[in-house]
């Protein structure tokens, strides 16, 4: 089930758009295996109220980046 959902996110990755409308950044980048994604966020009152993300990277990394602005 997992995998499937994983899947989904690495075709149809929701939540990816330019970072620099948010408030918090950050990067990440594997230079084994060339992924490199920017994160954002967006808090209010303590609360993440949305997130996104932009780069490259295999369906495992992208699928999870997705996931995680999920």
């Amino acid at each position: 089930m997992h995998e499937r959902l994983l899947f989904d996110h690495a075709q149809r990755p929701r939540h990816r758009h330019d970072v620099l409308v948010f408030s918090y950044t950050g990067h990440a980048a594997n230079p084994l295996c060339a992924d490199a994604f920017d994160i954002g966020v967006e808090i209010t009152d303590g609360v993440i109220t949305s997130a996104g993300f932009s780069g490259r990277g295999c369906a495992l990394a992208t699928g999870g980046a997705s996931l995680l602005c999920e």
